[in-house]
Order: structure tokens, then sequence, then C-alpha cells
């Protein structure tokens, strides 16, 4: 009895692994990556802080969410908008809008990287200098595809990918079934 107990113990786990192993292969795949910001520091004295969603494969940005504080040159502003042509926004420059659809007046946020991003993640230094740098400013033309001056340049700052919620409940998971399967039979 001791036996079948085992062998239906172990071939349970080993369909476990399958399971589990099937419902991973899709995160293997590339992925969409939340990226925020962090310390990104305007040279008037502003910051800016949030993040957005980016997906490399098919070049789209979604859950777009940053907000840039007063300082010495410019009002603060919200920013949920890819800035016009979606074209304009890649893997190593994104160009926000604080509108839908931005025209003249309608503040703008630039942020020139570094280095392109990825759906592998990682940190990303902001662009400060040479140009293009990454920056703050106001739509000059309708629609805004230039701007008055640039009021206000990022000093320092960078973005970081971080983990999505579904890739880690589903590894967490795959360790509880695991402990669970290793643990001690009572005979």
């Amino acid at each position: 009895m001791m036996g079948t107990k085992r062998t239906i113990r172990t071939h349970g786990a080993y369909a476990l692994l399958a399971v589990l192993a099937l419902g991973a292969a899709p995160l293997a795949q590339a992925a969409p990556v939340q990226w925020v910001l962090q310390d990104v520091l305007f040279n008037d004295g502003g910051t800016a802080f949030g993040s957005f969603v980016y997906d490399a494969d098919t070049n789209t940005f979604s859950s777009i969410a940053i907000t840039t504080t007063d300082g010495s040159a410019l009002s603060g502003n919200f920013y949920e908008f890819i800035n016009f042509d979606p074209g304009l926004a890649d893997a190593d420059s994104v160009l926000l809008a604080a509108a839908a659809d931005p025209v003249f007046g309608t503040p703008a946020f630039n942020m020139n990287l570094a280095t392109p991003m990825t759906n592998a993640g990682g940190t990303i230094d902001l662009a400060t200098a040479p140009p293009p740098l990454a920056f703050e400013s106001t739509c000059l033309t309708n629609p805004c595809t230039m701007f008055f001056s640039i009021d206000r340049e990022i000093i320092s700052g960078s973005i970081s990918a971080v983990p999505l919620p579904g890739a880690l409940w589903l590894f967490a998971t795959a360790l509880g079934f695991l402990g669970w399967w290793r643990r001690p039979q009572a005979s």
C-alpha cells in the first residue's frame, strides 16, 4: 500500500509540474513591461514620478500615469497620453502629452533614454547630455509636433522595470505546490 501512495504522489507531482510548465509557457514569451520613473529631477527643482507600460514587440504604450511637480521655471502636470503620433514614441524616446489631442499650449514631456527599452526590463538612465535631452515644455503647433523653448531639462533620473504581478503569483504558487508535494507523508 505504501508503494501505491508513493507512486500516486510521484505521478501527481509530475502532473503538477507539467501543468505549471504549460501555464508558464506564455510567460516565457516576451511580455509588456511596466517602467517606473526613479529619482527624476529637473534643473528648476521640480521632480517627476509615475509609471507606464511598454511592449517592445509591438512598440505600444499603455497605462501611462506620470506626474511632474512645480519648479521655478514650470508648473507641474499630469501625463497620460502619447503625444500626437504614437510613431513619435519608441524604445528610446517617449514623448508624452497632458491631453489626448495635444495642441498649441498643451504641456509635453519628452524622455530620451540612454539605451532602448526592451521586454527584458532592467534600469535605464534618462539622457541628460548631449542633446537629445529629456525635458518638459509646451506645444507650439497644432497638432503638437514642435515646442516653445525647452522650459526645463531633466538633470538626473532613470526608469526601472518592475515585475508583473501575474508572473510573481505563478512563481509563488509553483513554490507552494512543490513544498506541499515534498512534505513527508504519514504512514
